[in-house]
């Protein structure tokens, strides 16, 4: 067993886990993995017996006698068994299901016999699901690994073609069954409950190893909307006991984005829920943002007043803001010799990755700009899903292999290279193989992700480069340090679809559509339908969308998963007055308050600044049409595509184009 993988099934294993037995062990490697993520005791089963003294005990396979340990002993039970069937699995897993703990894990890894070069042997989920419940086992989670060593797939239809194979898999189930080399199944008893499971760890002061038991819990749980609810608000109270005055600025954010995420999934299902605001108000002040807890604070003490919310508030007292840095970009100065780029992207339909995309191809020409892997939706073919996705393109192009795309880099054909899949959807040889043929050109980290933890360091690892010429970040958060050559580049609009007249007279007031799914949506948006009498859940074709956002004087944008939203920029765009929660993250050529947009910081200050708006139509439309002036100034898709160009010339890209101008 290699290395990555011995350390991805040790990664299977919970750190709660303190007596583990490894049956089917091949060497002591494996133990020395599970001590140092806390195990205690550890034992091993193995066909012939032989010195590991990894292990506390070596115990032969199969047994004679029964097992000296009692029942319910263990924390975890893992099984490596790559080479296995599932009759195989079976006769080890009636030994040792007796031996689990009432909250023990069950993992077994296990060759995929659907694996699209494999032989067939191995397991599939169903047949495993049946024996692990013959065994008196629920399965609870499976966990795909793909050969890293894998070529890329081509998606046909129906059919994936990899390496000149047509293979039907004609839905994500099939395509990742043809994919996954390994399953790494992870089994309980029926009886037993995460969420109990977590509270205990966390209330024996172990919020990390809580932390990570209520992340494994799997989709099904969060059905139930009391449990949803649950589940999230203790990931909250794991994410605040973790946040410490030591931590950088990198472990800072992260902690943030997690809390966050069960926040914003919290308040989702029960908007008041006045514990879950003020946990992640904590968090804000915790990291140096005190500003951004009362304003989470305010906006639930002004909708539902809690004496407790009160009490905290009162606490923090009246923080000043944290001033955005200017952010103005140099201007773009373009050499008559256009720089090429290969723009490393995603499949998947991406607002940020997209509308720059089309902006680049317009500033530097279509045959300049070389997306890698192929995006049909950039060349006219629109994405199976997201039927109403904006963001599709037309721009021509031709389809490039990855070998062609290696031989390019190594002719020095291409001038800069923009990687923006933080996503990985390339596999890491495969971003790896990018990199290693682009030496000497300049790279370029594309953070167009709804977050605003830094991946400077993980993304450099992943591709195996030291560090990156220079980062684009779409979620900076104002005050944070993301080191040197880092760069706001929030979203966009494309030029395409932005409308050369917007009409003066508008029939409504106020313009929202949208899901309520992240941010304080619900809060926000349940509380003006009951002010106003006006409805938000009306859904529009995107054609619609557009006719009534441009009748409309007032367009409200309140952040969704992410801070910056399409739609904070789509509506001056289409000559609304823009009404906007205040971003947090650094904009350059931001709007001004009170000038070209209007800002608030909570809902007292929304219902306020909204009733003033609606009074004084002549005010707000005045800022609308400055609004909209400043859009077409610097926050088209082609504006935003020169703010990249000129800090990408900044940080010493294009050299070879300027001395071609020379």
């Amino acid at each position: 067993m290699n290395l990555e993988r011995l350390s991805e099934l040790a990664d299977r294993v919970p750190r709660c886990a303190r007596r583990v037995l490894v049956a089917n062990a091949c060497d002591g490697a494996l133990a020395t993995r599970l001590r140092r993520r806390g195990a205690v005791e550890l034992h091993a089963l193995t066909d012939p017996v032989r010195e590991m003294p990894e292990f506390d005990s070596v115990l032969p396979w199969p047994v004679h006698d029964a097992l000296p340990f009692p029942a319910r002993y263990f924390d975890a039970i893992v099984l490596p068994m790559a080479d296995a069937d599932s009759e195989i699995a079976e006769e080890w897993l009636s030994v040792l299901a007796p031996l689990l703990a009432m909250n023990g894990y069950v993992i077994v890894e296990a060759a995929n016999a659907a694996y699209w070069r494999g032989s067939s042997r191995g397991v599939d989920i169903e047949p495993m699901r049946a024996v692990l419940e013959a065994a008196g086992l629920q399965l609870y989670g499976v966990y795909r690994s793909v050969a890293e060593d894998d070529p890329e797939t081509v998606e046909d239809g129906e059919y994936l073609v990899i390496e000149g194979r047509r293979l039907y898999a004609p839905d994500e189930s099939a395509r990742q069954a043809l994919l996954a080399s390994l399953y790494r199944f992870t089994a309980i008893r029926p009886e037993y409950n995460p969420l109990e499971h977590a509270c205990a760890r966390f209330d024996a002061g172990h919020p990390e190893e809580a932390q990570e038991i209520l992340e494994q819990i799997p989709p099904v749980c969060f059905e139930n909307p009391e449990v949803a609810t649950a589940i999230h608000s203790t990931i909250l109270l794991c994410q605040l006991a973790l946040v410490s005055p030591d931590m950088t600025d990198e472990q800072r954010l992260k902690r943030l984005m997690t809390a966050q995420w069960s926040f914003y999934s919290a308040i989702a299902l029960s908007p008041h829920l006045h514990s879950a605001y003020r946990a992640q108000a904590e968090i804000w002040h915790r990291i140096g943002n005190t500003g951004m807890a009362v304003r989470l604070l305010r906006s639930i003490q002004h909708v539902a007043p809690d004496e407790s919310v009160s009490v905290q508030l009162s606490g923090y007292g009246s923080p000043s803001r944290i001033e955005e840095p200017p952010d103005t970009p140099p201007p773009w100065n373009p050499p008559l010799c256009s720089p090429r780029i290969l723009f490393i992207t995603h499949p998947r339909p991406h607002y940020g990755l997209d509308i720059l995309y089309d902006g680049l191809c317009a500033i530097l020409g279509d045959e300049n700009v070389v997306e890698f892997p192929w995006k049909p939706s950039l060349h006219g073919q629109p994405p199976a899903t997201m039927a109403n996705y904006p963001c599709i393109f037309d721009r021509p192009g031709a389809r490039l292999t990855l070998d062609a795309v290696l031989d390019a880099l190594g002719k020095g054909v291409f001038d800069a290279v923009l990687y923006g899949d933080i996503e990985q959807f390339l596999r890491r040889t495969t971003a790896r193989r990018i990199m290693q043929a682009a030496a000497g050109t300049p790279v370029f980290l594309l953070d167009a992700q709804d977050t605003c933890d830094d991946r400077r360091a993980d993304m450099a690892e992943f591709l195996g480069i030291p560090s990156f010429a220079g980062i684009f970040k779409r979620e900076m958060l104002i005050g944070a340090d993301y080191g040197p050559n880092v760069f706001p580049l929030p979203f966009a609009y494309p030029d395409g679809r932005v409308p050369s007249l917007v009409p003066e007279e508008r029939s409504y007031d106020l313009f929202w559509a949208g899901h309520r799914e992240f941010g304080l949506r619900r809060l926000y948006l349940e509380r003006l339908e009951s002010l106003t009498g006006q409805s938000f859940s009306l859904a529009f074709s995107q054609d619609d969308y557009v006719k009534v956002m441009q009748a409309s004087r007032i367009g409200l944008n309140i952040f969704g998963m992410g801070f910056d939203t399409v739609r904070y920029w789509e509506l001056p765009a289409h000559g609304c007055m823009l009404l906007a929660e205040r971003l947090p993250i650094r904009i350059p050529h931001g709007f001004t308050d009170g000038c070209n947009a209007v800002f608030f910081d909570d809902m007292r200050e929304l219902e306020e600044k909204l009733a003033y708006a609606v009074a004084h139509r002549d005010t707000a439309a005045a800022i609308a049409r400055a609004g909209r002036e400043h859009f077409l100034r610097h926050h088209t898709g082609s504006a935003r595509a020169k703010q990249a160009l000129a800090w990408m010339r900044q940080c010493g890209a294009f050299d070879r184009c300027y001395r071609s101008t020379a």
